[in-house]
């Protein structure tokens, strides 16, 4: 031990250990985790002395028991959730609590601070973008690295990504035991018995990183926003909603395609009952959104189904059309309209240049 401090002015004179030591329950001095020993007794409390390739020529070092996890100081400390009567005896970043989120348990236990995050080693991490030394003071699916300035920082190891909270989540479609271990706006589930993955919750869609957001028609704000191609716009109802931005319409999945019509690069790009199209235009081969066999566009450049088609509502039905019908419900013309040659609804218009023959034009 040292003798620090003044001895003037009474009791101002302490006894601490030395670098290499920590000090036990006892009063005494033992060795810190990870030095040199060579008997149990001269290492410090709930450490054994056991052979290791890190020590000095193969020597025995000081670890901590099994169970345990080692602190900054070189001491050791029971891990989240054990049972405790002073945050002393937690591990680093832990205090002694009751927890909260079990009403049910009122028994003192270990559990990580405020702002942090249980890891898969046991310790209590900090989030994304938190200066570290290992992995293990980060939080968990966390790698410790160099950073954009430079500095070692906790960052998402692949196929997760940063969440509100700061720490990372999985990707769209990642395999997952629980919803807490996905990205935001995700639910762990399982699908026609298939292995549980992280997808996105109702009212939300996929992005274009595999993450996701908020979907067409759904309420956003600055900490919910609206997926890509969309904007949060306030409704005359004074509501916010996430609405497909200009040139394109929402699909049946609550995303956003192009209009047909619009350019595109893939079938994916376009709305509803479309496909990715090559089409002729001065010798030039331009990709565009164009209704399937089957569908005629509508006046929203959504593709609905042709005339005489069997519907459910009026809203799979193409422009100025009607689901209607006694037994069989088809998509009819409305009035004023007759069915086109290509299966839309085309408009009657009176020509009195031509007396009182009636004359169709497309509208």
């Amino acid at each position: 031990m040292q003798c620090t401090g003044r001895a003037s002015g009474g009791n101002n004179v302490t006894c601490v250990c030395d670098p290499a030591y920590v000090a036990t329950a006892a009063r005494i001095c033992g060795l810190r985790h990870g030095e040199g020993c060579q008997s149990p007794t001269q290492c410090g409390d709930n450490m054994d002395c056991e052979e290791s390739e890190e020590g000095e020529q193969g020597g025995a070092r000081c670890t901590c028991v099994s169970g345990l996890l080692e602190k900054r100081r070189g001491t050791c400390g029971v891990p989240v959730g054990s049972l405790c009567s002073d945050s002393s005896e937690c591990g680093d970043h832990m205090n002694c609590t009751t927890d909260t989120t079990d009403p049910e348990d009122s028994s003192q236990r270990c559990l990580c601070r405020p702002g942090l995050q249980i890891n898969g080693f046991g310790y209590c991490g900090q989030p994304v973008s938190s200066l570290c030394e290992e992995v293990r003071t980060c939080g968990r699916d966390m790698l410790c690295g160099p950073g954009d300035t430079g500095s070692t920082v906790c960052s998402c190891a692949t196929g997760f990504r940063v969440r509100r909270d700061g720490f990372c989540g999985r990707l769209q479609g990642g395999l997952c035991d629980d919803t807490d271990r996905c990205g935001d706006h995700m639910e762990c589930r399982s699908v026609s018995g298939q292995p549980a993955r992280c997808l996105c919750a109702s009212g939300h869609v996929v992005t274009v990183n595999n993450t996701c957001a908020v979907a067409a028609g759904e309420l956003c704000s600055t900490s919910s926003p609206c997926a890509v191609n969309m904007t949060c716009v306030l409704t005359s109802e004074g509501k916010h909603q996430c609405q497909c931005n200009s040139d394109f319409v929402m699909k049946s999945d609550q995303s956003c395609g192009k209009a047909e019509g619009g350019d595109c690069s893939s079938s994916l790009d376009c709305g509803d009952h479309m496909q990715c199209v090559n089409h002729t235009h001065h010798h030039r081969h331009t990709p565009l959104c164009s209704c399937d066999r089957g569908f005629v566009s509508t006046e929203r450049g959504r593709c609905g189904l042709r005339a005489g088609s069997g519907c459910v509502s009026t809203a799979d039905c193409g422009g100025h059309m009607n689901c209607t019908g006694d037994l069989d419900l088809t998509c009819t013309c409305q009035q004023g309209y007759v069915v086109g040659a290509d299966g839309s609804c085309v408009k009657i218009i009176l020509c009195s240049e031509y007396g009182s023959h009636d004359a169709l034009l497309q509208v």
